[in-house]
């Protein structure tokens, strides 16, 4: 039961974040998503001890609340308490309450909460968000709203990963000393999966590798393990052929991965060529 117990969850969170984002959008406030989160996974927990289900914050509700003057969470208290009333007290009545009445007023209500002219102008942005936005509004309205953010955090997922891959990443030689047998190559940008292989080209195209090979790396904020791999085969390479790697100016974050992963030998501060 677990996976599906972590889905549950994760979806039950972006809901719960989804509803507070929608209630600061028209309070204009700012909640607090650690605390919402929390709280939400107390009651969840709390409830199986009184044969509850899973349980989160509901979008319709969030908004009728706040249209019609709430702005404290003592009003959502207030509303746990009234309905736990009501089904107590009153289930027969509330039992006869025309269903056309109520719908009717969810479609006020989430006709208030649209954001129509917030919609169009989404439409104006990126291909890619607007594929995502267009996907998860017609997912949630043809069929539910657990698939449409299901498919929607892949599709971000996927998106992300296109645009990180195509950020501007140079690899590029910055000076060459044949009589002493070095070749300096800037890095700038990202090292990550998306562009480890122009770094693996460029050092396995090299017939005779020159006897070092340094990497200034001042402007590479960020590496992930891929990369660090990659430094360790070419590492491996090098020595292979009778070579060295050096990586120089290499930045605090990128310098403790290093560490952390053996590579820490290949950092060096020192005026190795002139």
């Amino acid at each position: 039961m677990l996976p599906d117990a972590i889905t549950i969850a994760l979806l039950a969170g972006i809901e719960s974040l989804l509803s507070a984002v929608i209630a600061d959008s028209l309070t204009g406030g700012r909640h607090k998503p650690n605390c919402e989160l929390i709280a939400q996974g107390v009651a969840n927990i709390s409830a199986i001890f009184f044969g509850g289900i899973p349980a989160t914050a509901a979008l319709a509700r969030t908004a009728t609340n706040i249209k019609t003057g709430a702005r404290t969470p003592v009003a959502g208290m207030v509303h746990a308490g009234i309905v736990m009333f009501l089904l107590w007290a009153c289930s027969p009545l509330v039992g006869m309450i025309p269903l056309a009445a109520l719908s009717a007023i969810l479609v006020v209500v989430a006709w208030q909460m649209s954001e129509l002219s917030h919609f169009l102008k989404l439409t104006r942005t990126s291909r890619g968000d607007v594929a995502i936005l267009l996907t998860s509004f017609l997912l949630t309205v043809l069929l539910d709203l657990t698939i449409a953010v299901e498919v929607g955090m892949l599709m971000t997922a996927f998106f992300f990963m296109k645009r990180m891959s195509d950020v501007k990443h140079i690899i590029s030689l910055e000076s060459r000393l044949p009589e002493q047998g070095v070749e300096v190559y800037k890095m700038r940008g990202p090292f990550f999966f998306g562009v480890t292989d122009r770094l693996k080209n460029l050092i396995m195209e090299m017939d005779e590798p020159p006897k070092l090979i340094v990497l200034r790396m001042k402007h590479v904020p960020v590496l992930d393990a891929t990369a660090l791999q990659t430094f360790r085969e070419l590492h491996m390479r090098c020595q292979a052929k009778g070579s060295r790697l050096v990586l120089t100016d290499v930045q605090p974050e990128p310098s403790e991965l290093l560490k952390q992963y053996g590579l820490g030998d290949l950092i060096t501060t020192e005026m190795l060529y002139r």
